[in-house]
């Protein structure tokens, strides 16, 4: 019998919810066992650990950020390895058994592995609105945080989001994990501190695990902005993992649309970047027809993609030029 737990699956959350518990179900189905799972949570949770084939371990906090929680957890952690997921996941059941056939043939502690967050299939109208966005053609290679992407495994990117990622336990604890007052935004500068020291961060397209998006409008749009903000924050200290032309792409196109419409006027530059939008976000939903057969989703999500332009657009710039980056805690 193997003593030794190889992954320490660690999950922050606020209060029980339906998607926490479908998660911990997903999770008692992996065909590879040799794992625990750590829960930290602010509010009472009440488990049966009897109905799951894994050790939990569940840890209480006060409303500390999604950052400190997974510290905390790391450091009572048992396995080689920390695996993060967030509480509105869960993942398909070789998700372990998958990263441990590669840790096998590439034992190398100095390599962070992060894995697709795909829309579940039994998400809502509005959900699969906004996922044509982050599998779009303007995020570029960051859509493979969204989507399984065979042709880009073992590419090497610089930022990775917390909802799929694995790192070992020594090296998380190195670099002392991620920072504790950062919300949104820690994951980048884990990933940034880890870079900074030698390490390389792959992109493996078999770890996927189903990530729910924002239900409705009001809560998209919150998240957009945060995160730009977030972003523009980063960008404007020259992080370097957030100094990057795509995110400033958003306040760029922002200000020309601005210009547009305060001066329309059908001259040939003005043609030649609408010409040019309209083929784009036509081309996209061409290409999207392949993961959205709804015709009607496919149409409506070109306004959903213009709209995150300029939400995203707003909130950069309201980081560009922010003293401090903080947001309050909550979907």
């Amino acid at each position: 019998m193997i003593s030794k737990i190889e992954f320490s699956v660690i999950i922050p959350s606020i209060s029980d919810n339906e998607l926490l518990r479908k998660n911990l179900n997903y999770l008692n189905k992996q065909n590879f066992k040799n794992f625990e799972v750590i829960l930290v949570i602010d509010k009472a949770i009440k488990i049966y650990k009897k109905n799951y084939n894994f050790k939990i371990n569940i840890i209480r906090t006060n409303n500390k950020k999604p950052g400190a929680k997974r510290n905390l957890a790391a450091k009572l952690s048992k396995g080689r390895y920390l695996a993060f997921l967030d509480d509105d996941s869960y993942p398909t059941i070789d998700w372990l058994s998958n990263i441990n056939k590669f840790l096998l043939k590439n034992n190398n502690k100095n390599i962070m592995i992060g894995g697709p967050g795909v829309l579940p299939l039994d998400d809502n109208f509005f959900s699969r609105l906004v996922n044509l966005f982050f599998i779009s053609i303007f995020l570029g290679k960051i859509k493979c945080r969204y989507l399984s992407v065979k042709k880009y495994n073992n590419y090497f990117f610089d930022d990775w989001p917390s909802v799929n990622l694995f790192i070992s336990k020594k090296k998380f604890l190195q670099i002392n994990g991620y920072d504790p007052n950062t919300w949104p935004g820690e994951d980048s500068k884990l990933c940034m501190k880890f870079i900074k020291q030698s390490g390389k961060i792959i992109y493996l397209s078999n770890l996927i695990v189903y990530h729910y998006r924002r239900a409705n409008f009001v809560k998209y749009t919150r998240q957009i902005f945060r995160y730009a903000k977030t972003r523009g924050f980063f960008f404007k200290n020259f992080d370097q993992n957030s100094f990057k032309i795509i995110y400033v792409l958003p306040s760029v196109t922002l200000f020309y649309l601005v210009y547009f419409l305060l001066n329309i006027k059908f001259n040939l530059i003005n043609f030649i970047f609408i010409a040019i939008l309209i083929f784009l976000i036509s081309y996209d939903a061409i290409l999207s027809f392949k993961n959205e057969k709804n015709i009607l989703i496919l149409i409506i999500s070109r306004l959903v993609i213009l709209y995150s332009f300029i939400v995203y657009g707003v909130g950069f710039l309201y980081g560009l030029f922010s003293k401090k980056n903080l947001s309050s805690l909550g979907r």
